[in-house]
């Protein structure tokens, strides 16, 4: 959930300079980070837009929230100001049929822009983080993740990132290392980074990425430097594929992961 309405509650003269402003701005960058570097994909919901558009639907006793045609199995709410009735109401049902709800820090003490206990007593159905983390990563993943991208002793790398497209044929993969150290990902907000481009020469020879997919041909690398298509070195898993590659340092990968087999391309 987005808390772009709790921020208004703190608009006045100077109010984007203030300690508290500043402090919750980098309070939903900390959890974006932490997000993105465990490879745990996500949108961020407008509450206005969820009062509209958001339903529950379950299939094959799988409940999963809906905001238009996105599906959404896990959500996570970070430490709000406010809240609104209907995103409680939207949770508190979501919840009740068995999906997860995970809070941060403590629930909100308005609702509507009105002192209230309600979100507390929602929350009590809820899950409790603490903060941003590997408790809220334990949390969620096991619901929601689709890729791990991992090194070659099978430790996550941080420092990666990826977009997934998919239609009924294929699903596209693209990853990236942006030659961040683990430490500068874990210790620094990534909006405060001072590193350059140049100084950010974390490779890794030996990666592991594993994919949640239910297309079962091949696994191509396409380059699109010269245009060439390649099999990838790539092996089927219970859930998908996993595939072994190298990333250099700002270096990036492309993968097209096909329902049917061609074996017309050479190995990469």
């Amino acid at each position: 959930i987005h808390p772009i309405e709790s921020a208004w509650t703190m608009a006045r003269k100077d109010w984007r300079d203030e300690a508290k402003t500043l402090d919750f701005d980098k309070s939903l960058i900390r959890l974006r980070d932490c997000l993105l570097s465990a490879k745990l994909d996500f949108d961020y919901g407008d509450e206005e837009l969820m009062s509209r558009h958001a339903r529950i639907e379950t299939a094959s006793g799988v409940p999963a929230l809906h905001v238009a045609q996105a599906a959404y199995r896990a959500v996570v709410v970070p430490e709000m100001i406010t809240i609104r009735t209907s995103t409680l109401k939207l949770l508190h049902d979501f919840a009740a049929q068995g999906g997860l709800v995970v809070y941060l820090g403590r629930p909100a003490a308005y609702v509507d822009g009105v002192a209230s206990a309600a979100a507390v007593q929602a929350a009590a159905g809820w899950r409790s983080v603490r903060k941003e983390g590997r408790k809220l990563i334990a949390a969620v993943e096991k619901h929601v993740r689709r890729i791990r991208i991992a090194d070659g002793s099978g430790e996550d790398i941080a420092s990666t990132l990826y977009l997934l497209r998919q239609d009924l044929q294929n699903d596209y993969l693209f990853i990236c290392n942006t030659g961040h150290k683990a430490s500068e990902i874990n210790d620094k907000l990534l909006c405060d980074d001072k590193t350059l481009a140049r100084e950010r020469l974390q490779a890794f020879p030996e990666v592991v990425v594993s994919v949640s997919t239910d297309k079962k041909g091949q696994v191509l690398e396409l380059d699109p430097e010269t245009g060439k298509i390649y099999q990838a070195n790539a092996r089927k898993s219970p859930g998908g594929w996993e595939i072994s590659t190298s990333l250099v340092a700002l270096g990036s990968r492309l993968f097209l992961i096909s329902a049917q087999a061609d074996e017309n391309y050479p190995q990469r």
